[in-house]
């Protein structure tokens, strides 16, 4: 019923659910965004998106926090790539994806409560919160319909 998320060779034999294929290239394309935006604009994300104070902190302080959001922009747009590659070329690490995916979007979050950051924020729910929930929910989902294997047309008849 549900395979086995390391495949004993990577191929394109792909035996999941076939929306699972659609919801990672919509979440890859998301990833890619961001993570390209975080590149070209991390001030604007870092203060705008996730609501760090940079205009309080001394200039040294804001330029690490900028690079260090940059920096972040680049490992989410490699994973994102990872993800296309997994699309194009080598769909049996497709369950491999997501399971990476959801653990560095689980891992985060994490760090995040050990290690909180001071915002300007007004409270209540963010934008940001509802897209990590968003990417959470879809990231659990497509694991799952990834690993659940389609009925071959010998065994479906």
């Amino acid at each position: 019923m549900f395979a086995n998320p390391f495949p004993a060779r990577l191929d394109n034999a792909y035996r999941g659910r076939l929306p699972a294929l659609w919801l990672l290239g919509l979440l890859a394309a998301m990833k890619l965004a961001m993570g390209v935006n975080c590149m070209i604009q991390p001030a604007f994300v870092a203060a705008t998106v996730d609501h760090i104070p940079l205009d309080s902190y001394d200039p040294a302080a804001a330029q690490t926090v900028i690079v260090f959001f940059a920096v972040w922009g680049l490992g989410q747009a490699l994973l994102a790539l990872l993800a296309i590659l997994a699309l194009v070329r080598y769909r049996t690490m497709v369950p491999i994806v997501f399971l990476l995916l959801l653990l560095e979007q689980v891992g985060r979050k994490l760090l995040f409560l050990l290690h909180p950051v001071a915002t300007s924020g007004e409270g209540g729910i963010s934008v940001a919160l509802l897209i990590n929930l968003g990417f959470l929910l879809a990231l659990i989902l497509g694991l799952v319909l990834s690993l659940w294997v389609r009925p071959t047309r010998a065994s479906a008849g």
